[in-house]
Parts: structure tokens; sequence; C-alpha cells
């Protein structure tokens, strides 16, 4: 019981320990291979996160994530201004740059 309440909520959640900075400084190709082994880890400095090791496979997983969120997120944007569009919601361009002129300084 007393081994359960000492293990930190990553390592209850499946993730591993997390490492404190005093680890990386002693022993950074360790704390390397956990992170190519694990897919990332950890550095906690003063009970909090600051930074995270990363595997190179998992840098790449999140920067696929990334780019597949940025083209729903875009193609949203195209089918609201597509709606736009179609309900008459849009002001011309010469419209526009008059207003803008208003503006001017």
């Amino acid at each position: 019981m007393a081994t359960e309440q000492a293990r930190s909520a990553d390592e209850i959640a499946g993730q591993g320990k997390a490492r404190q900075m005093s680890d990386l400084h002693r022993d950074a190709p360790a704390v390397v291979r956990e992170a190519s082994e694990r897919g990332e880890v950890e550095i906690r400095r003063y009970g909090k996160a600051v930074a995270y090791v990363v595997s190179p496979q998992e840098r790449r997983r999140a920067q696929w994530l990334e780019r597949v969120v940025t083209r729903a997120v875009v193609a949203e944007q195209y089918r609201r201004a597509w709606e736009d569009l179609e309900a008459g919601n849009v002001v011309e361009g010469d419209e526009v740059e008059a207003m803008l002129k208003g503006f001017e300084l």
C-alpha cells in the first residue's frame, strides 16, 4: 500500500515515472534511451513539468497529428466561407477598400 501511494500520478496512469532535472544532468544518455523506448520522458523541476525528452517517432506522430488538425480547421473555415458566400454575407473588394481608406491616418 505504501508503495502504491509513493508512485506518481504518471506511473499510475501507465506513463512511467517522471525524471528530475538532476537526472538529466547526471545521466542524459539513460534519459534519452528511456525516451526512445517509451516515446517521451517528462522532466520535472521542483515538482513541476518543465520539459519533455521525446523520441523521433513520437515527434513525427505529434507533427502528423498537428498537420491533420490544421487541415481540419482549414476545411471548416472553407465550409463557413462557402456558406457565407451562398448566403450573400460577402462584402465586395471595392467596398472594403473604400472602408479601409476611411481609416487612414
